[in-house]
């Protein structure tokens, strides 16, 4: 978690005094504008009454907690080269290699950790680790007056963090650095500039000099030789209160020991805690909420779920309600479609037909013009005459046939209408019958001459008939134009 502005408050809550400070970043370094002090009695009603007020007054939109290190634990882990994929599972790491190494469960814990060295040998670690009741103890002081800071963390990184920033030539050496308040002290050990021990304790009457020379014997049992011990410089750190002069000579005899003040320095390295552009790698960003808040996060996505599946049925049908409703709509538009579509291919299936039809009429036209094609000026229209001889017959009167008679060429003479002459056969039962069918032939101007040429009784089917045979002469008319006006 980074800070959001460049204003930020930094609230350092020790068992017997709260100070409260707030710090902007400019000119590459953190300033403070303003600080305040007061002294707590032991209730925590008493500590979030003085929160409230000091916060009254410097309020910030980024708050960060600096806390005693005492309920803390701080160790260093050295892992084999991790990978992205390993990365991403830090915390099943962590869970593995760390758990063996704390004083209680890890599930009773709350943890951060910072990767403070990476190469293709290995990956160290720094690792914090606080109780979760002594955490959830500052987190309820604080909530009681409504204040939810972004960063906890712990005095021994602060301390390293401001040590950093007054010293960054002298961090690449071992230092130790000791720092007594009124009634808690922190060891911290640097070695290559990175925190390797830190160790928070209650100082009492007769025990200060005992606690830290237990924690400076506790690391080095380990790490390096007493004669190393005894060269390493360590720092007696003073953060604004009277100095603590000790006699360390008893227990370090060769001890290079030196008085340091850091005062503003030490609230600056709080607020590097969760510095949006820090200044080096080596800075701490310690901060233990960050466990509480993914909980949190865990925590209101499960209740979330809870709650959804609480509600499930009744959403279930009101979502099976809506679906249904759609795709009610859906199918009156489908079937609106589909009736459109009907109609569009009924329409189209007319015009198919309409097509057809005129095709066929096409064909027959084409017929017809081909059958009178053979028309030509001058030449006498047999298709009309026959077409007037049928017309002409009366329903007394059956033909048997029409017919043009051989005609005989004289080769002297040239032959101007060689279709002159039309024969019609037919039966009919009496005389008058015949002669009203020669009238009907008389009365058509295609037709010059008209006569009976023949008549003769004959029996067809038991019945008596006449079967006659009429002469037809074609008339001067012999063009298609001609016929047409006169009929």
């Amino acid at each position: 978690m980074r800070l959001r502005s460049r204003q930020v408050t930094v609230l350092d809550i020790q068992d017997r005094y709260v100070r409260c400070s707030q710090l902007r970043y400019h000119s590459g370094k953190w300033n403070i504008t303003r600080s305040l002090q007061e002294e707590i009695q032991s209730t925590d009603l008493d500590t979030s009454s003085i929160i409230k007020s000091m916060l009254q007054e410097m309020p910030s939109k980024d708050l960060i907690v600096s806390i005693s290190g005492r309920d803390t634990s701080i160790k260093l882990l050295e892992l084999p080269p991790l990978n992205d994929k390993k990365l991403k599972d830090m915390d099943g790491i962590l869970r593995y290699e760390l758990g063996p190494q704390l004083p209680m469960d890890i599930d009773q814990m709350y943890y951060d950790y910072q990767i403070v060295e990476m190469d293709n040998e290995k990956t160290t670690l720094l690792t914090a680790s606080i109780k979760r009741t002594v955490l959830t103890r500052y987190i309820d002081i604080l909530s009681q007056v409504g204040v939810y800071p972004d960063i906890i963390t712990i005095s021994s990184t602060a301390l390293y963090n401001a040590f950093l920033m007054s010293h960054p030539h002298k961090t690449g050496h071992p230092i130790g650095l000791i720092c007594l308040r009124e009634s808690t002290g922190d060891v911290v050990i640097i070695e290559r500039g990175h925190l390797t021990y830190a160790r928070s304790f209650n100082i009492s009457d007769n025990n200060t000099i005992r606690e830290i020379n237990n924690s400076f014997d506790a690391y080095f049992r380990t790490r390096v030789s007493k004669v190393e011990l005894d060269q390493m410089p360590v720092y007696m750190i003073n953060t604004g209160e009277e100095e603590n002069h000790l006699d360390l000579t008893g227990v370090m005899p060769n001890i290079s020991l030196k008085w340091h003040t850091l005062d503003d320095n030490y609230t600056s390295g709080v607020a590097m805690s969760g510095a949006f552009k820090p200044f080096h790698s080596q800075y701490l960003r310690i901060n233990l909420l960050k466990q509480v808040v993914q909980e949190d996060r865990g925590a209101k996505k499960k209740e979330a779920k809870t709650k959804l599946l609480r509600f499930a049925p009744a959403i279930s049908v009101f979502i099976l309600i809506v679906i249904s409703c759609i795709l009610w709509w859906q199918t009156i538009q489908a079937k609106d479609n589909l009736h459109a579509i009907e109609a569009t291919l009924q329409s189209n299936a007319k015009q198919l037909n309409d097509a057809s039809a005129l095709r066929d009429t096409a064909k027959k036209l084409d017929k017809q013009i081909e059958s009178l094609g053979w028309v030509t000026e001058g030449y006498p229209m047999v298709s009309y005459r026959l077409y007037r001889i049928a017309q002409m017959v009366p329903n007394s009167v059956w033909l048997k046939k029409v017919y043009i008679p051989e005609i005989h060429k004289d080769k002297k003479k040239k032959q101007e209408n060689p279709i002159a002459k039309i024969n019609v056969a037919g039966y009919a039962q009496e005389q008058g019958q015949i002669e009203s069918f020669l009238e009907n032939l008389r009365r058509c101007d295609c037709f010059s001459d008209v006569r009976q040429e023949s008549a003769s009784e004959i029996t067809l089917a038991g019945e008596r008939l006449l079967e006659f045979e009429i002469g037809l002469t074609s008339s001067k008319y012999g063009t298609i134009n001609q016929l047409v006006r006169k009929d």
